[in-house]
C-alpha cells in the first residue's frame, strides 16, 4: 500500500489511467506495451489535427512531417557551446515540401543536450505568441524565463502543471463561444500538452510504478518530478537537528562548487518559511541540495522530500504552540494590536522554562557552513539548557549581529509603516505547518544566547511560597517585599524617582553576610514572589579582574547586562561583588574612570531596575556606595532555632513525615537534635538531598539514620581534609 504522499504525487502524475494486463505479462512488458500505445495514440492525434487544418483549406493531401515539425509547431536540437558559453543549434533539416498549414512560430522546442555536465539536458518550450504567454503567466508565477526577450520555460515545469492546463482547455474562463484568436490559443495549448504528453511518457510510467510501491525510490535525474513549486517539502533544521517544513519556490541541476574548489552535480530545491523575526511574520529563504548518486535511493530518506499528511499535521500542531495564548503575558516591550495579542504569544519577549537542549550555530569558525547548510547537515552547538530561559528574538538579532539575517528595517520606528508585513497568524492559519521548530532567546543557565525546540518550552511555575523558605527577621522580610513590590508596581503607585529624569529610578539592595545565610535564596524568592526573570552575573562572567582586562572592557559587559535586564524587567543578582565594591584608593577616586567601581557606580544611577549584591566582606565597600544602595540586610549566622527551621521545610520538601503528622518518622526532639549540629542553608539542604536519594535507593521512607549515614561520610571527608600534606591516615593496602 502506497504512502498517502505518493498517492498525492501519482494522482498529479497521472496520465495513463491503468489497465489490467494478462498475467502472463511482466510489469515490464507491460509497462512497454503501454508505452508503445501511448506514442502511437499521440501520433494518430497529430495525423488527425493536421489533416482537419488541411482539410479546411479544401487540400485532401496527407500532411508532410518534416523532423523540424511536431504538432503544429517547430523543434529543434541544440547542444551547449562551452567557449560561446551558450545553446546553439546542432543543425536544421531542410524542409520537405511546403510546411504544413497548422505550423507555426507562436512555439520553438528545443531539445538541448550538454555533453560536459549531462544533468542539464532539458527541453526549452520558446513561447512567441503574446495570448499565449498571457493564459501561461498565472501558472509559473516568478518563473525568470518568462521575462526575457523571448520568453520560455523548461518543459519539465509544463509536465508538472498538465493536469491543470489541461482543465483549463476543457473549461476555459468564461467559456460562451470561443472568438477566433481564443480558438489559436487553444489549439496551441493543447498541441503543446500532446508534444509534453508524448515526450514524457516514460517518466509518466515510472512515477506510476512508484505509487505502487511501499517504499518508493527515485533517480537522481528524476528528483525535479517531487518536487512541484507551491507545495510543501520537510528538510532538517540545521541548528537544531529538528525537522521542519518549507514551500517550494523553485528547484534546478547545477555543478556546485566544493570546499576543494572540485565542482559535484548538485539538485537544489529554493523555497520559504515562516519566521517571526521580532517585529513581524517574514518569509525567510531556504535552500537545500541533493548531490548526485548512482540508482535508485528511497524518497524518504532523502536530505529533503515531499511532506506527507501526517507530518504537516504534526508541524501544524508545532506551528499552534508557536503562537499560543500564555497565561502570563511578558511582553513589556509589546507594539501589537490586541487582535494580534492572543495568537502571537511566543512570538515576543517571554520568561519560560525549558526542559532540553539549547543549540547554535557561528558561521565564523566553520568555513564550510554555507555548504553544510545547504546539505541539511547539522551545524550547530548544543548543550543542555534546563531552566529559566528568555524568549526574545529582537534582542537576539542586537547582540549577534553576525548571526541577523532578517530585515534591518525592523530594528527603525518606521518599521511597522513599511507595508510588506504578513498578517498576524491564528489557529486556523493554512501556513502554521511553515513555522520553524525553534524560536531564539536567551538561556539563564548556560548564560548564552541560542535556538529552543518550541515543542520543549513551558509556562513556569512560579512559587509564591518560596520568601517563607528565607530565614530572616520578620521585619527585614518585610521592607525587602514592601520595597520589591513597590518598585515593580505590583500595589499602589510606584516610588518617587530623582529631580533628573531616567536618574535615580533604580532598586539597589545589598545583602551581606557568611556564605549559605540565605542571600542568594533571598534574590530567587523575590523573583518568585514578583514573577520576574533573575539574572545572576558572577565576576567571572564580566573578567572583572582590572589587573587583566581594562575597567572600559568590563564597563561595557557590564553595559549590556543592564541593558538587557531593563528591556526584560529582569532582576540583576551580582553575587560576590566584591571587586565592584571594594573601597578604592585615593588615585582610583582622582582617575575615577580607571576602575570598575567607578564604572559600576555610573551605570547603577541610570539602571531603572532592580540590582541585588551580595558580599562576604561588608567592612571594605567603597563609601560611595552607601547613597546608592537603597536598603543594606545584614545576614546573621544560623542559630540553633534558625537551623530547626530550615531542617523541617528541607525535610518536607524531601517529602518526610514529621511530627505531629501521622506515621511520622521525625519527631521534633529528632529535629532539635539535627539543629545542634553547626551548618548553614545550603549545607542542611545538600545533607537532606542526599539522605532522601539514599531513601529512594533503598525503597524506605525519608528518616533519621538516612541523615546520620550522610553525615558519617561527609565528616570522614572532613577528617581526611584536615590531614596535612604528604600524610595519609588511610591503611596501606593489604593490612
Amino acid at each position: 500500500m502506497s504512502t498517502p504522499a505518493i498517492k498525492k504525487l501519482a494522482a498529479r502524475l497521472r496520465l495513463i489511467p491503468s489497465t489490467s494486463h494478462s498475467r502472463n505479462e511482466t510489469p515490464s512488458q507491460e509497462s512497454d506495451k503501454r508505452l508503445s500505445q501511448h506514442k502511437s495514440t499521440a501520433r494518430d492525434r497529430a495525423q488527425s489535427t493536421l489533416g482537419n487544418a488541411a482539410n479546411a483549406d479544401g487540400s485532401d493531401i496527407s500532411p508532410q512531417f518534416p523532423s523540424n515539425y511536431y504538432l503544429g509547431f517547430k523543434t529543434y536540437n541544440q547542444f551547449w557551446d562551452l567557449k560561446k558559453d551558450q545553446w546553439i543549434e546542432a543543425y536544421r533539416v531542410p524542409l520537405v515540401g511546403s510546411a504544413p498549414p497548422s505550423v507555426t512560430d507562436r512555439i520553438i522546442a528545443y531539445n538541448r543536450k550538454n555533453s560536459f555536465e549531462p544533468h542539464t539536458n532539458h527541453i526549452w518550450i520558446e513561447i512567441r505568441d503574446t495570448d499565449l504567454l498571457e493564459l501561461l503567466r498565472p501558472y509559473f508565477n516568478g518563473f525568470n524565463g518568462f521575462t526575457g526577450v523571448v520568453p520560455g520555460i523548461d518543459a519539465r515545469h509544463i509536465y508538472m502543471q498538465r493536469t491543470s492546463l489541461k482543465r483549463h482547455i476543457l473549461q476555459p474562463a468564461g467559456f460562451q463561444e470561443l472568438p477566433g484568436a481564443n480558438k489559436t490559443v487553444h489549439a496551441d495549448l493543447q498541441h503543446l500538452l500532446d508534444y509534453i504528453e508524448q515526450e514524457f511518457a516514460e517518466v509518466t510510467l515510472e512515477l506510476e510504478y512508484m505509487e505502487r510501491e511501499k517504499d518508493p525510490e527515485i533517480r537522481w535525474d528524476l528528483l525535479w518530478a517531487l518536487f512541484m513549486p507551491g507545495e510543501l517539502s520537510e528538510t532538517t533544521e540545521t541548528t537544531s537537528g529538528l525537522d521542519m517544513a518549507f514551500r517550494q519556490k523553485t528547484w534546478n541541476y547545477y555543478q556546485q562548487r566544493q570546499e576543494d574548489y572540485s565542482f559535484l552535480p548538485a539538485f537544489g530545491v529554493q523555497g520559504e518559511f515562516l519566521e517571526w523575526t521580532g517585529r513581524k511574520y517574514s518569509l525567510t529563504r531556504i535552500e537545500r541540495i541533493i548531490h548526485k548518486y548512482t540508482g535508485t535511493k528511497p524518497i524518504y530518506t532523502l536530505a529533503l522530500h515531499p511532506l506527507t499528511p501526517t507530518r504537516k499535521d504534526g508541524f501544524t500542531d508545532r506551528g499552534k504552540k508557536y503562537i499560543k495564548v500564555r497565561a502570563i503575558w511578558l511582553d513589556y516591550r509589546a507594539t501589537y494590536k490586541m487582535a494580534d495579542f492572543f495568537w502571537n504569544k511566543l512570538a515576543g519577549v517571554h520568561h519560560m522554562n525549558y526542559e532540553s537542549y539549547l543549540t547554535w550555530k557561528d558561521p565564523a569558525i566553520d568555513d564550510k557552513f554555507d555548504l553544510k547548510e545547504k546539505q541539511g547537515i547539522i551545524i550547530g552547538g548544543k548543550d543542555r539548557a534546563n531552566g529559566r530561559v528568555m524568549i526574545d528574538m529582537m534582542s537576539f538579532r542586537k547582540f549577534n549581529p553576525n548571526l541577523d539575517v532578517w530585515d534591518p528595517y525592523d530594528f527603525t520606528s518606521s518599521s511597522s509603516k513599511r507595508g510588506h508585513e504578513l498578517p498576524a497568524l491564528n489557529h486556523d492559519s493554512p501556513n502554521l505547518c511553515l513555522l520553524p521548530p525553534t524560536l531564539h532567546g536567551w538561556s539563564f543557565a548556560l548564560k548564552r544566547w541560542g535556538q529552543f525546540a518550541v515543542e520543549n518550552l513551558l509556562d513556569i511555575p512560579f512559587k509564591s511560597s518560596a520568601f517563607d523558605h528565607v530565614v530572616l527577621p520578620d521585619d527585614d522580610k518585610e521592607l525587602i517585599r514592601a520595597l520589591v513590590e513597590a518598585h515593580v508596581g505590583i500595589r499602589g503607585a510606584p516610588l518617587f524617582g530623582d529631580v533628573i529624569p531616567g536618574k535615580g529610578q533604580g532598586l539597589v539592595m545589598l545583602f551581606h553576610g557568611n556564605s549559605g545565610t540565605g542571600k542568594t535564596l533571598t534574590a530567587e524568592a523575590i523573583s518568585e514572589q514578583v514573577q520576574r526573570p533573575l539574572y545572576k552575573v558572577s565576576s567571572n562572567d564580566l573578567d572583572a579582574d582590572k589587573d587583566v582586562n581594562p575597567p572600559e572592557k568590563i564597563e561595557d559587559k557590564l553595559k549590556k547586562i543592564l541593558e538587557i535586564s531593563s528591556l526584560w524587567k529582569a532582576i540583576v543578582l551580582i553575587d560576590e561583588a566584591d571587586e565592584f565594591l571594594q573601597e578604592r584608593t585615593a588615585d582610583d577616586r582622582y582617575y575615577m574612570r580607571s576602575s570598575p567601581v567607578g564604572a559600576f557606580l555610573r551605570l547603577l544611577e541610570y539602571h531603572s531596575g532592580i540590582v541585588i549584591l551580595t558580599t562576604n566582606h561588608v567592612r571594605k565597600i567603597d563609601k560611595a556606595f552607601e547613597t546608592r544602595v537603597n536598603l543594606a540586610v545584614t545576614y546573621k549566622d544560623l542559630d540553633s532555632g534558625s537551623r530547626k527551621l530550615l531542617w523541617t521545610k528541607f525535610l518536607s520538601m524531601a517529602g518526610a513525615k514529621i511530627e505531629p503528622e501521622l506515621d511520622y518518622t521525625f519527631s521534633q526532639a529528632d529535629l532539635d537534635r539535627l539543629s545542634e549540629r553547626i551548618g548553614n542553608g545550603r549545607s542542611i539542604k545538600n545533607v537532606v538531598q542526599a539522605a532522601q536519594a539514599l531513601a529512594h535507593s533503598t525503597r524506605k521512607s525519608l528518616d533519621i539514620n538516612h541523615i546520620h549515614r550522610v553525615w558519617k561520610i561527609n565528616d570522614a571527608f572532613q577528617e581526611q581534609m584536615k590531614v596535612p600534606p604528604g600524610e595519609d591516615k588511610h591503611p596501606s593496602v593489604g593490612n
